[in-house]
């Protein structure tokens, strides 16, 4: 049998070395990645354009109301161009926002099937449509997401029914996004947030899910005992609320509320 041969060593004076210090976790809200999903017109847009320095890649129609600096997305060749564009000039834009998520993966499954010449993903053998659309669109979010730059997806909710491994079946709101999409996204996002009406019609924003609920974050010291943030009755207010979640100096909506039961999703 023959053998591989070994990975050679890298060359002297490369830029590769072993850490001495431990990495300072970033100190504001927009230095975070954040899975911003709820119902269609609720405010996440106008949410998202109240982060710092913001630019929006609109893959969707959209923003039109909103004074935002923003570029139209008609396909996946433009995509990828802004992210070039991005990686050349940094220091431009603190924040960026894929407007929507759902588009985004959207554009690029066109992209690939066009590549292999083919009309549907499973038309490729063993699931290799499907591997090669996620790939494609991993390596993209992952250098999007290592540009220095905090950076928002949207998508809008879905109440999906969901089947345990015990046979049971219950409702669970989830992104709208493809499946391919939320196992890329959900796993990598630093924040993963959920906005709806709560039973006084009052705008939350859910970080905390459950059985029921897809939300989360990975912040140890950040939002510490805070659930759900109130949104107030403005885009503005909504985003002081939330820095001043992250920054824990609001209180948790879970415990005033006494957690309430939360109304069903809006179709």
């Amino acid at each position: 049998m023959k053998l591989s041969k070994p990975t050679p060593p890298a060359p002297a004076g490369s830029s590769i070395s072993l850490p001495r210090e431990r990495n300072v976790p970033k100190p504001k809200l927009e230095d975070y990645s954040v899975l911003l999903y709820g119902l269609e017109k609720i405010g996440k847009t106008s949410l998202a354009a109240q982060f710092p320095d913001a630019f929006f890649l609109m893959c969707e129609p959209g923003g039109k109301a909103l004074e935002i600096y923003s570029r139209e997305v008609m396909d996946w060749k433009q995509f990828l161009g802004y992210i070039d564009l991005l990686d050349k000039d940094r220091s431009r834009f603190r924040t960026i926002v894929v407007d929507t998520a759902d588009r985004c993966f959207k554009m690029c499954e066109e992209a690939v099937l066009q590549r292999l010449l083919i009309k549907h993903a499973s038309d490729e053998d063993y699931g290799k449509g499907w591997a090669m659309i996620k790939d494609e669109f991993a390596r993209a979010i992952v250098k999007l997401l290592k540009l220095g730059r905090g950076v928002i997806f949207t998508s809008h909710s879905i109440e999906k029914e969901i089947k345990s491994r015990d046979g049971q079946r219950y409702d669970r709101i989830v992104p709208t996004m493809a499946k391919g999409a939320r196992e890329i996204l959900e796993p990598i996002v630093d924040i993963w947030a959920y906005m709806e009406y709560d039973n006084t019609g009052q705008r939350v924003l859910h970080l905390r899910g459950d059985t029921h609920l897809a939300a989360g974050h990975r912040l140890q010291d950040r939002f510490v005992g805070v659930s759900k943030i109130h949104m107030g009755k403005s885009a503005k207010e909504g985003y002081a609320n939330f820095v001043a979640a992250f920054n824990n100096t609001a209180p948790s909506l879970e415990k005033e509320q006494n957690q309430k039961p939360k109304l069903k999703l809006r179709r």
